[in-house]
């Protein structure tokens, strides 16, 4: 007897969010020439099932879940172009760098996922009204004494007081 289908957990995000992130992984997922419909939906299954086992918790975990989607399946079909015969050698080694530079992508975007812990999301935080205060006061006070205007000799943006250092003689 074969073994039921694994059911594969429900995604604790909101509606909209997981409807987002489904359609964009599956529109990125690569289909090669000669793909039947049913392979096409086991592929799409699978991409689903990629995406259930790292559990995104939050739309940033979602949104970072479709990246490490994308960058594994991309990563995939730059090894499948890196073995094809009809390719240039330079061809199949820049595909090839890709595939490995896709791979590392996918997997430490999986690890920083597994890694997160899980915050629970708070709710807006709300502004109190602002109360309006009273006025203040006006003091009583005598007014300051304004500092007399800078002496002649001052240089402009020069302290009053200091002495301005001579110039320079014009040899002209």
């Amino acid at each position: 007897m074969s073994a039921p289908p694994p059911q594969t957990p429900a995604l604790p995000l909101a509606a909209a969010t997981l409807a987002v992130m489904l359609r964009d992984t599956i529109s990125v997922l690569p289909y090669y020439p000669g793909t039947t419909e049913l392979e096409r939906a086991a592929q799409c299954e699978g991409a689903i099932a990629f995406l259930a086992t790292l559990d995104p918790r939050d739309p940033l975990e979602a949104m970072s879940a479709t990246h490490t989607a994308a960058a594994a399946y991309a990563a995939m079909h730059a090894f499948h172009l890196a073995t094809r015969s009809d390719l240039t050698l330079a061809q199949r080694l820049r595909a090839r760098g890709t595939a490995i530079g896709l791979m590392r992508l996918s997997a430490a975007a999986r690890r920083e996922i597994i890694r997160r812990p899980a915050v629970p999301v708070a709710p807006p935080a709300t502004v109190p009204a602002a109360r309006p205060q009273p006025a203040p006061a006006v003091p009583s006070t005598p007014a300051l004494p304004v500092s007399p205007a800078s002496p002649p000799d001052a240089a402009p943006g020069q302290r009053p007081g200091s002495v301005a250092p001579p110039r320079p003689a014009n040899d002209a």
